[in-house]
């Protein structure tokens, strides 16, 4: 008998495995815990990008440990509550001449690659 592909072979289409039935249920149940402490958990996001003190207590006394800002964590709350900033002009302004053309050449090839859009007459401007 030859090799190759068996009609009927396989799994069934739209099936899944047994690994991607048990990674859905544990996604669902830590969306479960999540969203029963989901006001405490943002609240500690927000102290911690703003920084805390902390009173811990080492050998009976109180003991005050100040945690600055943490600008991951305000950086992240930032993203989800309205969008990743994109580039503006003035953060390009700072680029060389010759790191624009390396940067435009990238994209046009990406499009060509990508999405098989006819880009030939930007990619010769950008070559002189």
């Amino acid at each position: 008998m030859a090799g190759g592909a068996r009609r009927g072979a396989g799994r069934k289409f739209g099936s899944k495995t047994k690994k991607t039935i048990e990674s859905k249920q544990l996604r669902d149940r830590l969306k479960e815990k999540v969203a029963e402490k989901w006001d405490p958990l943002i609240d500690s996001q927000i102290d911690k990008a703003i920084g805390i003190v902390i009173m811990k207590t080492e050998k009976g006394f109180p003991v005050f440990k100040d945690q600055g800002p943490d600008p991951n964590a305000f950086r992240t709350l930032i993203e989800q509550a309205i969008g990743k900033p994109i580039a503006t002009f003035e953060e390009i302004g700072d680029l060389k001449t010759k790191e624009l053309e390396i940067i435009s050449k990238f994209l046009i090839q990406f499009a060509n690659e990508k999405y098989d859009i006819p880009t030939r007459n930007l990619q010769d401007k950008t070559d002189s």
